[in-house]
């Protein structure tokens, strides 16, 4: 586990890394839930996640499943 107290942006690091992380394993779930016509996650749910740091991971989503209509 790094030091947080001696290099402060680690926290920020681990953060963003997080959100993005939880992000991508939505957008699967969303991706994986609309393949079978179920009730799927929220639009605003992922507003949510892009506006806290986690746009990296909707472009990631959307390349990684397939859909090419939110990039």
């Amino acid at each position: 586990m790094p030091n947080l107290k001696s290099n402060p942006y680690m926290f920020v690091f681990l953060l963003f890394a997080l959100i993005n992380l939880v992000g991508f394993a939505l957008s699967g779930i969303d991706k994986y839930k609309a393949a079978r016509s179920l009730w799927r996650i929220q639009e605003r749910t992922f507003f949510w996640l892009v506006l806290m740091g986690g746009a990296p991971e909707y472009i990631w989503g959307c390349l990684f499943s397939g859909t090419r209509q939110g990039v």
